[in-house]
């Protein structure tokens, strides 16, 4: 739970600087006092957020024995960024010594508190998952209108099931009059996480045995890899579903309950990415949680609470002593797949 401190980071005034589509935005969601003022400033700093500023940010993780490394960027996002001071018996994550800047902080819940733009990047090719990280410091300072921009290596525990049979499926989706259709055509479809095909293949076609014992057929993927989503061809949607409307936009501090095969868990979200347009896959909508799920949590239905409506797809959560579950967002599953959902 975001302690009610880590709000007084934001003043009440929104940016004069704002995007018409912000306040549309937030008032189709019906957001609380809070989550609009955490929305308009979180996508103001994404707004904000050059690509000198990201270049500028991302070297200054780069250490001497990564000469000319330029890292992918796996996500940004926006909102509260917790984290410990001396985990780990001293040692300091990326996170922790970029936050020894002088960016304002509360105390709350024995963790700290900014609010700020987080930036993932992938890891060294040849680090593990238990890479000592205080090797790797920052020496580079970025901020936007005083807020922070963290760069962290982006190490995802997928929550993937250890056969796909196990995965758990999110909704089912038909698709849009407007769909184009760039492989196979199909009618009625199981959402899943992308990344529960690991040990079968990311290619339509790909046959993926259920629970029930039968199989279904991956029709629609982003072979990219950056939506983690695929669509099974499931012959029929049962005719007890309905309409699982769509969140118009998530906040920071949103209250969401993430719906797995066994159980519901609830979560508040922490940091957003959003954009008004693009939904494209050249980079990834991600939202992230203060709560994480188990193994075989993986494709499970986020859904927004009161408001019942979906805002995205479980995925796994990060390391470190302090881990975040990690979330695809479904508006860029159904803008970019072009599908209607049902529950």
């Amino acid at each position: 739970m975001i302690p009610d401190q880590a709000w007084d980071l934001l003043t009440t005034d929104l940016p004069t600087e704002l995007e018409p589509w912000v306040l549309r935005f937030a008032e189709a969601a019906t957001f609380s006092e809070r989550e609009r003022r955490s929305y308009a400033w979180s996508m103001h700093l994404l707004s904000r957020l050059s690509g000198q500023a990201v270049t500028t940010a991302v070297m200054g993780v780069l250490t001497t024995e990564q000469p000319g490394r330029m890292p992918e960027v796996t996500d940004i996002t926006a909102g509260f960024i917790p984290y410990e001071q001396g985990a780990g018996g001293g040692a300091r994550s990326l996170r922790e010594a970029r936050m020894e800047i002088a960016v304002p902080f509360v105390e709350a819940n024995n963790l700290r508190y900014a609010f700020g733009v987080v930036i993932g990047i992938t890891p060294p090719e040849d680090s593990s998952d238990e890479v000592n990280e205080e090797k790797q410091t920052p020496s580079q300072v970025v901020s936007i209108d005083n807020y922070p921009v963290v760069v962290e290596y982006r190490r995802v525990r997928y929550s993937a099931p250890p056969n796909p049979n196990g995965a758990t499926a999110a909704c089912y989706a038909k698709p849009r009059a407007s769909k184009r259709f760039f492989g196979p055509t199909w009618t009625d479809g199981i959402v899943i996480a992308r990344h529960s095909l690991k040990n079968l293949g990311f290619s339509t076609g790909v046959s993926v045995p259920m629970a029930n014992g039968g199989s279904c057929l991956v029709t629609d993927i982003d072979t990219s890899t950056t939506i983690d989503a695929v669509i099974l061809n499931c012959g029929a949607v049962p005719s007890h579903t309905s309409t699982l409307s769509l969140a118009t936009a998530v906040a920071p501090g949103s209250n969401v309950d993430v719906r797995t095969a066994s159980r519901t868990f609830s979560a508040q979200v922490l940091r957003v990415n959003d954009h008004p347009s693009y939904y494209g896959n050249l980079i990834a909508h991600r939202l992230f949680l203060d709560t994480t799920g188990t193994p075989g949590d993986s494709g499970s239905l986020v859904i927004r609470t009161p408001h019942a409506d979906s805002a995205g797809l479980y995925m796994g959560h990060t390391g470190g002593s302090a881990p975040e579950g990690l979330v695809q967002s479904m508006r860029q599953i159904v803008h970019y797949f072009d599908v209607d959902l049902f529950d």
